[in-house]
């Protein structure tokens, strides 16, 4: 899991921090956590309560998000809750990268509002 904190990259497992690694940096977060099992559902929740208020999360994810699994439907409940945003990539987005994937992908990003 590769995340950028801002302007440091740091590269972690980040359902395994606990804040503290990341609170001079807590304004943005760009991640690219790992697919499987919808952990990237986990790992994008978790790294929005990291946020300080007025940060923001944009993070790649797995397109089978869309799907009508209950995890699934619950975050994009979640997403939109947030009035965050989801776009779908096009395919073949990662057939020509380092590590080569046909996946589909999404991107998403949420923004946490100012504190009241």
């Amino acid at each position: 899991f590769l995340c950028f904190l801002w302007n440091a990259v740091i590269s972690f497992k980040l359902l395994k921090v606990k804040g503290l690694f990341c609170i001079p940096l807590k304004k943005l977060i760009l991640a690219n956590p790992p697919f499987e099992s919808f952990q990237d559902i986990d790992h994008v929740r978790h790294a929005y309560s990291l946020l300080n208020p007025e940060g923001r999360v944009v993070s790649i994810m797995c397109a089978s998000i869309g799907n009508t699994r209950n995890k699934a439907k619950e975050f994009r409940a979640w997403v939109e809750a947030l009035n965050g945003s989801i776009e779908k990539l096009p395919e073949g987005s990662f057939v020509n990268s380092f590590v080569s994937t046909g996946v589909n992908a999404i991107k998403v990003i949420l923004d946490k509002p100012k504190a009241a």
